[in-house]
């Protein structure tokens, strides 16, 4: 951060420029005080790690936010922005005050700030440094003093008068000022549960409520019984507590946040209750504030109890002169009862002293020379001087350490020339060996504004000075456990990721090397096979002032005694090369340079044998049990990573091996595939086409014997006809059995339905031979030779076959549509009874697909969509090819679906309904046997599209 400016020499007037603002340094991080720099508007520039660890907030979270919005009360953040404008405007360069910062938690915690302008180029102010000092465990000590003064002042009030007005409003005052409150005052509760403030203090700026009144309903029943049993209750958010609403809305008009209640009694009686308010904003009353109003209401009791008694006395000195002997008797019992409560007042105040004389803590009184005028017993029995001998003398008088004397007199001479406050912290060789102490010392001032006496309150923190000892040795062991653990984690990691075995051993010897800060580490491999065997450093990590030894063999001779530990599996643990008795060793050290030597030993195992060697050359060097322990760990994760290393090649080998085999087996298997399928198909075909030509042959013979005799039957039936009519021509009366007989008959009928019966016969048989001829086109299947047929005469023989297909069983919905837009196609050289069956596998699987997806629709979605199969076809003149095209509006197919349509028996189709063939061998077809391609385009919902694209002429 920017620094204050200061002169070079005396003698020199020339300033030295300011320094750019910097990131707060280490060292102001390491230091125990509070230290935060704030720009003119209040900015926070820099925030040491004193004050993160107090607020609870980072750095991070603050950097360029205004300080007085996060830590500070309104009240307070007016008196912090009224400083900085006295600083900036040059009025003083330093200033020093007490305030409350609020940490992230909403706690509290008592600061004491001194604050300095920070200059910048030619000396102009940029902003403010503040260094502060947590004494919130100093201030509640003071507190806790000033508790006892209020009590005693409270006490000696009631001694003082039996005014019970002026002990109220006494009472009230002290309290509103020890407790910092918005409000303090006391009602008086009736025996008709309504009540009245009766005395007040108040802060500026809010309602008073001496003098009003309030309703039986504010207090219920249950109230007032839980307050006369001595219930005390503390509300630190009134918004969020437990009330009736009654009292809720009542607190409200008033502002009131946060209240403390605690009853006054009058004879087991509840008389009234003192209340505190706090209006600016919820508050944690702490427990010694609610013992204080616990213990102040115990003292109104008893001064009220006085005031009945005066009152008493005052109607008695009324009464009747004749009652004079009897009311003086009275008086002198009042009497009596006020001494009683004298002494009882008396006992209090010894009470009190007693609190000081038997206090943990150190507490004692200087004058203005430094000199004791007062020590507790505590004293005496931390230093082991008698009280007596601290009077009249400073610390140097009894022969304190000088550095204790220094601090002291340094302290004291601070709080007396300031007016202000100081905490120290310091070490005293008491009678229970050295001991950590914290002083508050804060002045006494006379009627005159200066400072009489000075009064110091010390602790004992030993104990919490050895926690944070223990804490920070407790740490140092958890980053020496997590460095372990870390750099096992990364041998770990490091072997999961890559089982590349110098990959392994370059990560270990430069992380133990960077971990134990030494100058070199090694990892070096037994050769047996060498003349003579030698070891092998494969890897090596140190610091740039060695030379590199990596591939560097030393025969085992020179290792001496090293090389018989490691076959034993023992350590090798050398703090200092001096102390080495064996000379063959101290001759190894001292030609390696080597002054210290920490080495383990690693057996695989496939019988190797290898080394890790920590080696240090700056003096001796302690080797710790955790870092043997550490090494310990790292060569149990080597060893299994070279086990691990040894696993894989030999299964990369194998697997090799078995890759190559599984891609012969691949091929043969796919080939053996391929001339199944076109085996089973060609089989199937033949077979088929053989029965197609059958049946189509068996079927023409009598169809032509049929068709060809119809035109004789048609003469035939109408000469019968005409002779007919001739006899009823010329015999209109034929005899009775001949005209009962053309009646049953219905000659008429069958004179006017037998032509039509002849026309039906006729174009049935027709309908018949298109068949046949379709058959005897399809049955081409097992023609071998290549010829030049017309595509679309293939097309609609397959159409033809597929006809009663197109037709729904049910009447009522709509048949499945076929749309052909075919081009003018030439004649194309094929294998035309190959390409009907694709022709006829791309119509079935269309069918088979509307089929199914028409069982989910209703009448209405087939009506709106009906079901369609269109075809197309075209010539592409640029390749010589033809284009097939035939889709559906079905329900498509998924991408995985499409990828493996052409896969020998893959089948999306049930069991039982299909073989998985007819897809691939068309792809056979269209591809192989006729250089072709066939495509399939389609996606759920959408549909789905065949191209097939086929040469006009066969390549030879």
């Amino acid at each position: 951060m920017r620094k204050p400016v200061t002169n070079s020499t005396a003698g020199n007037d020339e300033v030295k420029e300011e320094e750019e603002l910097e990131p707060v340094s280490s060292e102001v991080n390491t230091i125990p005080t509070l230290m935060v720099a704030i720009d003119l508007q209040g900015r926070i520039l820099s925030f040491n790690k004193a004050c993160e660890q107090t607020t609870g907030y980072s750095f991070n979270e603050l950097r360029g936010r205004e300080v007085w919005d996060l830590f500070l009360s309104s009240a307070e953040r007016e008196q912090f922005q009224a400083i900085c404008s006295q600083l900036q405007a040059g009025s003083s360069s330093e200033y020093q005050y007490e305030s409350d910062w609020i940490t992230k938690e909403g706690f509290r915690r008592r600061i004491t700030w001194s604050h300095t302008v920070l200059l910048g180029r030619e000396n102009r102010i940029e902003g403010i440094i503040s260094t502060g000092m947590d004494i919130t465990v100093s201030q509640s000590s003071d507190l806790e003093l000033k508790q006892l003064q209020l009590l005693s002042l409270i006490t000696m009030k009631i001694r003082q008068s039996l005014q019970i007005e002026e002990i109220l409003k006494t009472t009230v005052t002290e309290v509103r000022n020890f407790l910092q409150a918005d409000r303090v005052l006391i009602y008086r509760l009736w025996s008709d549960g309504s009540g009245s403030g009766v005395t007040e203090a108040i802060a500026p700026g809010w309602e008073a409520i001496l003098g009003k009144t309030f309703e039986p309903e504010v207090f219920p029943e249950d109230y007032r019984k839980l307050y006369a049993a001595g219930r005390v209750r503390a509300i630190n958010d009134v918004e969020n507590a437990d009330i009736c609403p009654c009292l809720v809305e009542f607190l409200q008009q008033f502002g009131v946040k946060a209240k403390i209640v605690v009853p006054i009694l009058l004879k087991d009686d509840l008389w009234g209750l003192l209340v505190a308010h706090q209006c600016v904003e919820s508050r944690q009353w702490l427990s010694f504030e609610i013992e204080l109003l616990k213990q102040l209401a115990d003292q109104l009791s008893i001064a009220l109890a006085q005031a009945e008694y005066q009152e008493h006395l005052e109607e008695l000195v009324a009464q009747r002169t004749a009652e004079l002997t009897r009311t003086l008797e009275h008086l002198q019992q009042e009497i009596t009862e006020r001494k009683r409560a004298e002494d009882v007042v008396y006992h209090r105040e010894q009470e009190f002293k007693a609190l000081v004389e038997n206090s943990p803590d150190l507490i004692a009184r200087f004058d203005r020379e430094f000199r004791h005028i007062y020590v507790n017993p505590s004293v005496e029995r931390i230093t082991g001087i008698p009280k007596q001998k601290f009077i009249g003398k400073t610390n140097q008088d009894l022969g304190m350490p000088e550095e204790l004397v220094t601090c002291w007199h340094k302290a004291l001479t601070n709080v007396l020339a300031t007016g202000r406050e100081q905490t120290i912290e310091f070490d005293f060789p008491g009678s229970q060996g050295i001991q950590s102490f914290q002083s508050r010392i804060v002045p006494e001032f006379t009627q005159d504004g200066s400072v009489g006496r000075l009064l110091s309150v010390t602790h004992d923190i030993t104990q919490r000075k050895q926690a944070e000892e223990e804490l920070r040795q407790s740490e140092a062991r958890f980053r020496e456990l997590a460095q372990r653990e870390a750099l096992l984690n990364q041998l770990a990691s490091q072997i999961r990721r890559s089982l590349d075995l110098n990959t392994i051993l370059e990560t270990a010897v430069h992380e133990i090397r960077n971990l134990l800060q030494i100058d070199r580490c090694f990892f070096l491999w037994y050769r047996p096979n060498r003349e003579p065997p030698v070891w092998e450093v494969v890897q090596e990590s140190k610091t740039s002032l060695f030379p590199s030894l990596m591939g560097y063999c030393v025969p085992i001779t020179t290792f001496g005694p090293l090389t018989i530990r490691v076959f034993n599996k023992e350590i090798t643990r050398v703090d200092s090369a001096r102390a080495l008795t064996d000379p063959v060793e101290r001759k190894f050290f001292f030609s390696i340079g080597y002054t210290a030597l920490l080495a383990l030993p690693i057996h695989t195992t496939y019988g190797e044998v290898g080394v890790v060697s920590c080696g240090h050359s700056g003096g001796s060097r302690p080797w710790q049990d955790s870092e043997v322990e550490l090494l310990r760990a790292v060569a149990d994760q080597l060893a299994i990573a070279i086990d691990q290393a040894h696993l894989l090649e030999q299964s990369r080998t194998a697997t090799a091996k078995a890759t190559q085999q599984a891609t012969q087996l691949e091929k043969t298997l796919a080939e053996l595939q391929q001339a199944q399928i076109q085996l089973v198909q060609s089989e199937k075909m033949s077979s088929l086409g053989q029965l197609v030509a059958g049946i189509a042959h068996e079927i023409n013979n009598p169809v032509s014997f049929i068709y060809g005799n119809l035109n004789y039957l048609n003469n035939y039936i109408e000469d019968l006809l005409n002779l007919v009519e001739r006899y009823q021509t010329d015999a209109p009366q034929p005899s009775p059995e001949i005209h009962a007989l053309a009646k049953e008959i219905d000659i008429d009928f069958i004179r006017e339905d037998l032509p039509k019966l002849l026309r039906s016969m006729r174009i049935g048989s027709e309908r018949i031979s298109k068949i046949v001829r379709s058959l005897q086109n399809f049955s081409r299947l097992d023609e071998a030779e290549i010829k030049w047929v017309d595509i679309h005469e293939g097309i609609d023989n397959s159409l033809l076959l597929l006809a009663h297909r197109f037709k729904t069983k049910q009447s009522s919905y709509p048949d499945i549509e076929v749309i052909k837009d075919y081009g003018d196609l030439p004649k194309v050289q094929c294998y035309p009874g190959q390409l009907n069956q694709v022709f006829m596998n791309i119509l079935s699987n269309a069918i088979d697909a509307i089929e199914e997806y028409n069982k989910n629709r209703s009448h209405e979605e087939r009506e709106k969509q009906p079901s369609r199969i269109w075809i197309s076809t075209e010539v592409l003149p640029d390749c010589n090819q033809i284009a097939i095209l035939m889709g559906d509006n079905g329900p498509g197919m998924t991408q995985e679906v499409c990828h493996r349509l052409f896969d020998p028996f893959f089948t999306t189709k049930p069991v039982g309904q299909g073989t998985g063939l007819g897809m691939s061998a068309s792809y056979q077809i269209v591809v192989h046997k006729h250089q072709g391609q066939v495509q399939c385009i389609s996606a759920p919902g959408y549909g789905t599209v065949f191209l097939i694209y086929i040469p006009i002429e066969q390549s030879k």
